[in-house]
């Protein structure tokens, strides 16, 4: 559970995968400037197979107000973050539900962004880098959707996840 918590809690970087594009998409506001995270939510499942008996594990996430989370895009294709956030995390695994509140800071640290029509690619500091789509781009709002899947073996287990997110943020200059 821990893992999938972390891997969806990577939303800063935007590291997670982007479902599709759409190059001819225009934006009426610039990506460039510093944005706070408003708005956050995810969805998903994780399955993790070990000795034959698969484990599956549903998860929702919702950030957790007041936030000072905040990431900048600057204009010459360098972002860097700063701040935390905190999520309340819900897994449900064997009818068993439970519920805490994880927090995280200085997720992206410096790094760099583009922009291709609608897909927002982004690198970090230690080379990770990750698409979200972008919904909505004004001059006082920015949404992504961030789509993750993932396999992962180890210790003789295999772990798949699956998860979408929706983060609204706003412009702060």
């Amino acid at each position: 559970m821990r893992l999938s918590t972390l891997l969806f809690l990577c939303l800063a970087g935007f590291g997670f995968q982007s479902c599709g594009s759409d190059d001819d998409i225009s934006f009426d506001a610039s990506l460039a400037g510093s944005w706070s995270m408003e708005e956050g939510s995810a969805i998903g499942y994780s399955t993790t197979t070990s000795q034959g008996t698969e484990y599956r594990a549903d998860f929702t996430n919702v950030l957790v107000e007041p936030t000072d989370y905040v990431i900048t895009f600057h204009p010459d294709g360098r972002a860097d973050s700063e701040g935390t956030f905190s999520m309340e995390v819900t897994t449900v695994l064997n009818g068993q539900s439970s519920s805490r509140i994880i927090t995280l800071s200085d997720i992206l640290g410096t790094g760099a962004w583009e922009l291709n029509g609608n897909v927002l690619t982004t690198s970090d500091d230690q080379g990770n880098t990750g698409k979200a789509t972008i919904l909505t781009l004004s001059e006082t709002e920015l949404a992504v959707e961030i789509d993750h899947e993932e396999t992962r073996t180890g210790n003789g287990a295999e772990s798949y996840q699956q998860q979408t997110a929706l983060y609204t943020l706003s412009r702060v200059n």
